[in-house]
């Protein structure tokens, strides 16, 4: 999956459509090839609500982006890839 770079500057009127486009696109080849492995649609975009829910409150914290570990899971999501 490749995204590309924005056009715009940062406050260019189209630059948060451009982003929408390019993440939206990626979301939808994230979603077809889980499709492929057996996961449902709706698995995954549920999934990604919860990732986005921790992405953004982890970023709010520390003004970064990181890989976010389940919380709330009988196995706190060890040994499951």
């Amino acid at each position: 999956m490749q995204i590309a770079s924005s056009r715009f500057p940062p406050a260019h009127p189209d630059r948060s459509l451009q982003c929408h486009a390019l993440i939206a696109d990626a979301i939808c080849e994230i979603v077809d090839v889980a499709k492929t492995r057996g996961w449902t649609a709706v698995e995954v975009l549920n999934v990604m609500d919860e990732v986005l829910s921790a992405l953004r409150t982890s970023s709010g914290e520390t003004g970064s982006v990181q890989r976010v570990r389940l919380s709330g899971h009988p196995t706190n999501g060890k040994n499951l890839r």
